[in-house]
């Protein structure tokens, strides 16, 4: 079964909040400020483009997969739009509309990595905020620490390389391009006012269902105390999505990557639903909640030139 890393870190994000939306009966969201440092770095290497100039004759996805091998650093920045609907009980209904937007730099051989994430939810018209930061770099003798941050304090401590990895926007574009025999060329299309190569792949029920299980949806569901049989029984009925890929005509290599990830959500969250209706009974009254729209998309920058940046001392303090 073809590794799917980046639907999996999407799906994990998402039912983790769904998980709590079903665990609670409380629905919430928030956002965060997010800081960016710039230095001076290298000159991105250079492109691996063929010899060939005509569109027509150049195997864009094949380019790309040899520069996305090469690259040890980058910038992604990812975004999600969510719809969440919810009926308590007593059937009051509460509609909330978030957007969250994750900046990630990534450097490779030493490991760094820097995360910092703002959830912006609309409920009616109040509108709610909240923040995250993860820094994480390998030290000389090989220990991982990460360092997680609200915005007024900080928490560390040693980290399994293996867990992070996860969240490595480099390994996870590179294992996207990897299956490209997957993917089928739609056309051209403008990504940043620049011409780029649309790349589409359809996954099978079957294939969404492994990526679902692989982002630790029945991990999130047992910790909610949810019947983890009844969220089985709704991945049997999963529906499969489509994923788009933009690879930049001048330099080949991947640039944007999307995913409308709604009707699979839609299956998990229906399993959730069940399972705490059972466990409730009559209590449950009208109790409901649904996700009429779930849509993320990743972009990639500075390749092998990714925007620098120091773990602030603060961190390391804690």
């Amino acid at each position: 079964m073809m590794k799917k890393r980046m639907l999996a870190l999407i799906f994990a994000v998402t039912v983790s909040l769904s998980a709590v939306a079903c665990g609670s009966g409380d629905v919430s969201t928030s956002a965060p400020e997010s800081s960016t440092q710039t230095e001076e770095a290298e000159e991105p290497a250079e492109a691996a483009v063929p010899e060939e100039t005509e569109a027509e004759e150049i195997d864009a996805m094949a380019a790309a997969q040899e520069n996305a091998e090469s690259i040890t650093s980058m910038d992604a920045t990812m975004s999600m739009e969510m719809v969440m609907e919810a009926t308590d009980k007593d059937g009051q209904q509460q509609r909330m509309e978030s957007l969250m937007v994750m900046d990630m730099v990534t450097f490779n051989d030493p490991f760094k990595m820097k995360m910092e994430m703002s959830i912006t939810g609309q409920d009616g018209e109040e509108t709610q905020e909240t923040s995250m930061g993860v820094y994480a770099e390998t030290a000389d003798d090989g220990t991982t620490m990460m360092y997680l941050t609200d915005g007024e304090s900080w928490q560390g401590g040693a980290a399994n390389v293996r867990e992070l990895e996860q969240y490595n926007a480099i390994t996870n574009m590179v294992d996207t391009v990897a299956v490209g025999y997957a993917f089928t060329l739609e056309g051209m299309e403008a990504v940043d006012g620049a011409n780029a190569y649309k790349y589409a792949h359809k996954l099978t029920a079957e294939e969404t269902k492994q990526v679902l299980m692989s982002s630790g949806v029945l991990d999130n569901v047992a910790a909610a105390g949810l019947d983890e049989s009844a969220m089985e029984s709704a991945l049997d009925n999963v529906e499969g999505i489509t994923e788009y890929l933009w690879i930049d005509e001048a330099s080949l290599y991947p640039v944007k990557y999307e995913a409308d990830m709604t009707p699979a959500m839609e299956a998990v969250t229906k399993g959730m639903v069940e399972s705490v209706k059972e466990e409730m009974g009559e209590e449950a009254g009208a109790m409901d909640l649904s996700f009429p729209m779930i849509k993320m998309s990743m972009t990639f920058s500075n390749f092998n030139n990714a925007t620098d940046f120091t773990i602030p001392e603060e961190a390391k303090a804690n």
